[in-house]
Order: C-alpha cells, then structure tokens, then sequence
C-alpha cells in the first residue's frame, strides 16, 4: 500500500524533493502546490502530475505533506495539514518564531503524527560515521564557505545554513543544561557570521564566510574529542 503524499512549494528545493519522491517505490505523489503559475506548469509538463495553487484543495486524499515554500508561510501551512491528521514534513527552519515552531511540535505529539524537518547533514555518511568516535568533545569549530547563491532571502544565513552546523552540535554535546554563557553574532547578510557558545564544558564557534569568487560549497567540522587524546 502506498504512502499518498503532496508536495507544496515547486522552487529549488521543492524540485529536489519532488525528484526524491518519484524515485520511492512506495510513494504516490498525489499533487504539488504552488502559488507560481509558470512553477506548476513546469511540474505538470515534466511529470504529468496533478497540480494546485491552494494547498487547502488536497488535504483530504494525503497521508503526508512535504512543505519546500519559503519560512513565512511554514507555520501555517503545517498547522492546516497536522490538525487535519497528515504527517509533515518541512524544510529548515522550522518557522520565523520559536513559540510557532513549538506548537506545532505540540500539535503533532498531540495528534500522534510525524513532524520532520529536513536537518539532512544528519543523515550525511561522513557525520554518521564520524558521530561513532566522539564521546565528550572539548572543541568544536564549524566552518561554512560558499557564494551567495541568491536564494532563501526570506531568512538570515544562521537559519539557512548555519542552522545545521548548530543541530549537529547539539546532536554531540548532549546535556539539558548546556547554557550559552557568551554569543556573538554578527548578523551580515552574506558575509560572516559567528556565534562562541560555552556549555558542559565544550567550547563551540560557528563561523560563515562568503565571498563572491568561491564557486563551490565547503563544509569542515573540526572537532577535537578529550576522550581519544
């Protein structure tokens, strides 16, 4: 029995995800939504897929959601299909405020449904592998370099891309009370971006750089485990 999903935003990760849950066996994509017209066209004109400008026109025949539109609209979309019994699954970040994102994780726990978001660096081979050998790290540094690519500009970098470096290192230092005792950040739109947390011992900097000649992306994590020194 397959799983009936949609998919609501058709830019550039929409079409990436869309990709994705074709290729699934087990997976019908019932209908993609999107408020651009020439997006929809493109979709049904590659696909042959049933096609909306209202998301609130398929809620009814999907078991699942998955919603690629820009982070503004994220809340509300997410609330419409969770309080209507269909597992969501949402791009990073997860909403514009903190107290949006937790009601919706209340509202999935309440109702039973999976609420993901796409953190996929944690499903990155190398961080799986590399998540095997660190114990207690003293020292994590994580840089980011890349062009600015002109997309997602409905957020700051911290919550496009910095957002999985600081997942990830919660994923590693794993303690409730962790308490940012110093910060810094400068927020820049496309230049650098740091923020140094101290909690449970570990030291941990966060660094973007951008810079107009870089044509690639790349990502380093350093980290420097007390246990294995």
């Amino acid at each position: 029995m397959s799983i009936k999903i949609a998919l609501v935003g058709a830019g550039h990760m929409g079409r990436i995800h869309l990709g994705k849950l074709i290729e699934l066996e087990d997976v019908e994509v019932l209908g993609v939504v999107d408020v651009d017209r020439n997006a929809l066209d493109n979709v049904y004109k590659n696909h042959r897929l049933p096609i909306y400008e209202d998301y609130k026109n398929i809620s009814d025949i999907i078991d699942g959601v998955v919603i690629s539109s820009p982070t503004e609209s994220h809340y509300e979309m997410a609330k419409y299909f969770l309080e209507r019994g269909v597992h969501v699954f949402i791009e990073k970040p997860i909403t514009t405020e903190i107290a949006q994102g937790k009601e919706l994780v209340e509202i999935s726990d309440k109702l039973n449904l999976v609420l993901q978001i796409g953190l996929l660096e944690r499903f990155n081979p190398a961080i799986k592998e590399a998540m095997k050998h660190i114990e207690r790290p003293l020292f994590i540094e994580a840089r980011r370099m890349s062009s600015f690519t002109g997309r997602s500009t409905d957020i700051d970098v911290v919550l496009d891309m910095m957002i999985h470096d600081i997942d990830l290192t919660l994923s590693v230092v794993k303690d409730d009370r962790t308490k940012d005792e110093e910060q810094k950040l400068k927020d820049v739109f496309g230049t650098r971006v740091a923020i140094v947390k101290r909690g449970n011992g570990a030291k941990v900097v966060f660094n973007f750089y951008s810079k107009e000649d870089f044509d690639q992306f790349m990502n380093k994590i350093e980290d420097f485990d007390f246990m294995n020194i």
